[in-house]
């Protein structure tokens, strides 16, 4: 039984991982606007600070993320390295663009230019980091890290950027009746800035990428990992709740987002690591 559970542990895990998520989508789906309608109070401070923090590790993980595997990853076909720095370049601007939705939620624009000196100056200090870690004999290591790392705030692009336009949901405070209400599975007609998933659940996600950071250090086991991953769903919760209490989410639209970056985090460090996630 033991050496089944370890061979098969991974994909056991994947299959637990989507009964849950799949159970739970269908409570909420039929519960999603009277949750919403029950906490939603725009007056909380809390609400707007957790709306503040929620985005507000992403373009870090991410502006790391795309220095550590340009400085990492080589290729001797020049179309292949000309087409892979120009897509990482634009994840670049990307990132910073994300950082900018510090100053959108906090209405204080004022940040905007202290927010992009301290994104440039993350930049080079994530050069010179690079530099470290390559004469520490870490570079196998840190390769598997920052590939992690760089799937995780990649599915989280791909669902608050790519997947939310399709589904076009409107949100809870541009509904003028509930009768306007529909399902996460109904597309409607919404243009931009649409409700399912949410970016703020799928952005707030990254902070497990932090649990690789131990793994530089050597340090590692299930009592440390757990208290990691205990601290980072504790915070992805917090950022949630906030979200419903602001009536710019579902339970459905946060229930996936937090779903699509934790799926591509686990996953990924166990493809690339090759151990159970």
């Amino acid at each position: 039984m033991k050496s089944f559970l370890k061979k098969n542990g991974f994909i056991i895990g994947v299959g637990f991982f989507l009964a849950v998520y799949v159970a739970l989508m269908a409570i909420f789906t039929s519960r999603d606007y009277e949750i919403t309608d029950a906490l939603f109070n725009r007056s909380t401070t809390f609400g707007k600070i957790f709306e503040v923090l929620g985005p507000i590790f992403m373009p870090y993980v991410g502006i790391y993320a795309i220095v550590s595997v340009i400085m990492n990853t080589k290729t001797r076909k020049t179309a292949a390295k000309i087409a892979f720095y120009a897509f990482l370049g634009i994840l670049y601007v990307y990132y910073f663009f994300i950082g900018s939705f510090t100053c959108k939620y906090s209405y204080l624009p004022i940040l905007f230019v202290p927010s992009m000196v301290a994104y440039a100056l993350w930049t080079c200090a994530c050069v010179f980091i690079n530099k470290y870690i390559a004469n520490k004999n870490l570079t196998d290591l840190h390769k598997k890290i920052v590939w992690v790392m760089f799937i995780t705030v990649f599915a989280a692009m791909v669902g608050s950027d790519i997947i939310k336009p399709a589904f076009g949901r409107f949100r809870y405070t541009e509904l003028a009746s509930p009768r306007d209400f529909a399902p996460w599975y109904v597309v409607q007609s919404h243009q931009f800035n649409s409700s399912f998933p949410s970016g703020h659940a799928s952005r707030s996600s990254i902070v497990l990428a932090f649990s690789l950071i131990p793994l530089y250090f050597n340090k590692k086991g299930k009592f440390l990992n757990f208290c990691i991953y205990t601290c980072c769903y504790a915070f992805i919760a917090l950022v949630s709740i906030s979200r419903l209490y602001e009536g710019m989410h579902y339970p459905t639209d946060l229930l996936t987002g937090i779903a699509l970056t934790s799926f591509a985090f686990f996953v990924g460090k166990h493809l690339i690591f090759k151990t159970t996630a």
